[in-house]
């Protein structure tokens, strides 16, 4: 597989949207299927012979948009690899910090970027697809060495501890661990209060 040189997308959030990431809660980020956006996120295979990649001209992202069959051309687009991600990773920042404070800025792989519905509850609207740019591991700025295992905490919603009919809220702590497919998220611990597993994720980070 064609191994991309490191591309960074530079992206300010709200403190809600940036600590939901950065607690691994929201592994993923949406932004409209605008020309706007399109011609910023994606490149478009120029060459079917060399199987080179381009820049996506403003008219293209304008002529997909503008299609009565946008949705339908745009996820086989995606899903042929005739338009892919521009870039390799993505650095959130918590609004727009100084240039020298890091401590407002963090960066995963940008794993690819699909288009359909997100989820109310990490601020999409109900029904509307997206381009939702899907979150890999957290790494350095220049994506040369992986964190530490990710941990996250997952709000699940009924829970039924011991096996009771009573639901309630549950927050687990979880850690991604590598497979060789595939990576997938592991329970740690499971508390009943949302307190509970923030002191735990704090530990193990």
């Amino acid at each position: 597989m064609e191994q991309k040189p490191i591309k960074i997308l530079h992206q300010p959030l709200k403190a809600k949207w940036y600590r939901m990431i950065e607690a691994g809660e929201k592994p993923e980020e949406y932004r409209e299927a605008t020309p706007y956006f399109m011609v910023r996120l994606f490149e478009m295979n120029d060459d079917e012979v060399t199987g080179n990649y381009g820049p996506m001209s403003k008219k293209t992202a304008q002529d997909i948009v503008n299609h009565p069959e946008c949705s339908e051309i745009l996820s086989e687009a995606i899903e042929c690899y005739d338009i892919r991600a521009r870039y390799t990773h993505v650095q959130f920042s918590l609004g727009y910090p100084k240039k020298d404070d890091e401590s407002r800025r963090m960066t995963f792989e940008l794993k690819g970027i699909e288009y359909r519905e997100g989820r109310e509850e990490w601020g999409a609207e109900k029904g509307k697809k997206y381009l939702v740019e899907v979150l890999g591991r957290r790494t350095t700025l220049d994506g040369t060495k992986r964190a530490m295992p990710r941990y996250r905490i997952e709000h699940r919603y009924p829970c039924y501890p011991g096996g009771g009919c009573i639901p309630y809220d549950g927050y687990f702590v979880q850690v991604l661990q590598e497979g060789f497919f595939t990576d997938k998220w592991v329970d740690v611990k499971g508390f009943g209060d949302r307190e509970s597993a923030e002191k735990l994720l704090k530990a193990l980070e």
